[in-house]
């Protein structure tokens, strides 16, 4: 099991790593921290004017973010 999980870590990294260009890497990492930023900013003016907050967006938010952190392990470390 370890070395199944392994080898798609090591696909993945290399797909990222190598077969994706500086600009690509940039625009995709932008792209998804910008999406992120502005569901957290739509979760915050929410539960500011107290209204019923969504936390699905919370939670997306969250998973976008972390998506940015592995995309940002594979490509660097």
């Amino acid at each position: 099991m370890n070395s199944v999980m392994l080898s798609l870590w090591d696909t993945f990294r290399h797909w990222v790593s190598v077969d994706w260009t500086i600009t690509t890497f940039a625009i995709v990492v932008s792209l998804l921290s910008a999406l992120a930023l502005l569901g957290l900013m739509t979760f915050l003016k929410k539960s500011d004017k107290g209204k019923s907050l969504k936390w699905g967006t919370f939670v997306v938010c969250l998973l976008l973010l972390g998506l940015v952190a592995v995309l940002c392990l594979a490509r660097f470390v």
